[in-house]
């Protein structure tokens, strides 16, 4: 589920600072007011003018049969078991990919794989940052689309098998 924010014109005018923590997070002449909406569409003010803020989904890189996202969408129940079946099906191997409030549910996931599985499994896990894009489309005819640019935290978790099953 895609998180939403809102955004005012910043105090300097819609002129930001790049090394400021504002402008690193939420682009040029926005401010992050830290209010939650749960819609994934709103409109804002940014610069004095009318936008509707459209977040686009992260891109997925890699789309292999090992590899689940985890998402606040599924349950964590059915999450598990898909991760089972790929197991037991005879994947030694596999990716758990989570991305900002689903990175403790991937935690989560991994470590009750390891308890089911009695230590025949272990994980691996790396953290990155990744890119997010909102598209900020104007609500008037006199205004070109423009884009925002935001930053998550995002979890990679390889789940393997420690002990070869006959």
């Amino acid at each position: 589920m895609a998180d939403s924010k809102s955004f005012s014109v910043s105090k300097s005018g819609g002129k930001s600072n790049p090394n400021s923590a504002d402008s690193q997070n939420t682009g040029p002449g926005l401010r992050n007011s830290g209010r939650q909406n749960s819609s994934s569409r709103k409109e804002d003010k940014v610069q004095g003018k009318q936008f509707t803020v459209k977040k686009r989904p992260p891109t997925k890189v890699t789309r292999r049969v090992n590899d689940v996202y985890i998402g606040e969408g599924s349950s964590f129940q059915s999450q598990f078991v898909k991760c089972q079946q790929l197991l037991d099906g005879g994947q030694k191997v596999i990716y758990l990919h989570g991305l900002g409030d689903a990175i403790p549910r991937s935690f989560n996931l991994a470590a009750k794989l390891k308890e089911q599985y009695k230590g025949s499994l272990d994980f691996s896990v790396t953290t990155s940052t990744v890119k997010l894009v909102d598209d900020l489309l104007p609500t008037d005819n006199n205004t070109f689309p423009s884009q925002n640019y935001r930053t998550k935290s995002a979890v990679n978790i390889k789940v393997f098998r420690t002990v070869d099953l006959p």
